[in-house]
Formats: structure tokens, sequence, C-alpha cells
């Protein structure tokens, strides 16, 4: 949740635009196809978990710019015009390490809002919502829907039907936090600004060492079966 607030503070944006964020892991000759982030998400933060001897740049064609996986460095990157149009200039791509693995963080901003008003994706500000067991994703864009299979059951069932009810999974309990400060959470930090048309910038020390050492020691936890290719289609990306 820090690390959500942070790429907010950096992004100017609500918290609530940061989208869940999301790790990935390139190892020895993998590696992610040119692509644009879309239209949804006016702007990316890159974030690196780990420094890479060899290999594992991202590099962006048509700005002429490769940056080199350096541990806590991150990077922010405009994806839309002024008009809201995708802008073609940062496709990017992630090169394949060639010894070691290389791990890093998207950090994606959407257009729409967590909580959002519960409408249809592409008909916002319209009035039509959706069901109350479909809502908008929290983990990738707001395009993407999710059903509640619970919420449905609880629409079209008697309560006696229902194999476990919402008290019993209250009863249960859930693990509790203690709450934090957000503004202790939020430190100074320093961007280099790479070009502003579109505006691309580079941010030293974004991660503290032991926030990217935590990340990458739950990464190497994470069995083989924990994590599944980013892409569909292998021809145009092999990174997980």
């Amino acid at each position: 949740e820090a690390i959500e607030h942070r790429v907010a503070a950096l992004a100017g944006v609500p918290v609530e635009q940061v989208e869940r964020l999301n790790i990935v892991r390139y190892t020895p000759g993998q590696f992610f196809g040119v692509h644009h982030d879309g239209r949804q998400r006016p702007k990316t933060v890159f974030v690196y978990l780990n420094d890479v001897a060899e290999g594992g740049e991202t590099r962006f064609p048509k700005l002429g710019v490769q940056l080199k996986p350096i541990k806590g460095c991150a990077a922010m990157w405009d994806n839309l015009l002024e008009s809201g149009e995708m802008d073609w200039r940062t496709k990017h791509q992630g090169m394949p390490p060639k010894n070691g693995v290389k791990y890093a963080m998207n950090c994606f901003i959407c257009k729409t809002l967590r909580g959002a008003a519960n409408e249809w994706p592409g008909y916002e500000n319209t009035g039509f919502t959706m069901d109350e067991w479909w809502s908008r994703s929290s983990v990738g864009v707001r395009e993407i829907r999710v059903l509640s299979l619970r919420a449905l059951a609880e629409a079209h069932l008697p309560q006696t039907e229902l194999c476990r009810t919402s008290e019993e999974l209250a009863q249960q309990g859930a693990a509790t936090c203690s709450e934090q400060n957000q503004d202790d959470e939020v430190r100074g930090i320093s961007m280099i600004e790479i070009c502003s048309t579109p505006f691309f910038g580079i941010v030293p020390n974004f991660f503290e060492a032991d926030e990217a050492a935590f990340l990458l020691a739950a990464c190497s936890r994470a069995d083989s079966s924990r994590w599944s290719p980013a892409r569909g289609d292998p021809e145009k990306g092999t990174s997980e």
C-alpha cells in the first residue's frame, strides 16, 4: 500500500488510479515484444528490482532510449497525447537478459478510479450500470470486468442453499494490520527528465535497498507454478 501511495505521488494522481502492482520476471532469453500500455493507462511507472549484468534493457525504439536495469531505479512515461489518443512514440520492449534473472514491477496509472460507479466499461457517465455481481477490475485496466460468484449466488439462491454464509466467513476473521500514516510513507524523490514530449523521466532510488530485497525474497519463494506468461503468444513475448 505504501508503494501504491508513492507511485501516486510521483504520477500526481489519486492512489485510486494506481492499478494493483504487478511483478514481472525475465529468465535468460525471455523477452517482451514491442507494445504500448494502452489508452486506458495515461502513465506508466516501471521499477527495476535488481541489477542485471548484461541484457534485460527496456528499449523505446521511437525515442532512441534504452534503460539498463538498476536496482531500485524507476522510469515514468506518458502513454497518451493531450488529446487522449495513444502516443505511439512510447511503444517499448523488454530485451532478454543474457544471464541471471531480471525482476521488475509494473505500476500502471488507470483513467478509471477504483470504486468508480459500476458502469459498463466504455459507457462511463451514461448511467448504464452492471448487475451487482459484476465489478470493474482493480488489478488490470478498468475495461476488465470481474465476476463475483458469491454475489451471483446470493442474488439467485435462497440462504439455505448457500454452502457458506457471509456470517460464517466473517467468523473466520481476517488478518488485520495497523493503520499507517501515509504521509510518513511518501518520502522525497528526485526525477531526471529525459524527454519532455512525450514526457519520460527516471527516478533513481525510487525503492530503498531493503524494499527491493523484500520483494525479491518474495519472488524467490514463489515456485515456477506461481508465474504465468505475460503474453499469450510466445512470438510476442516469453517473460512471466
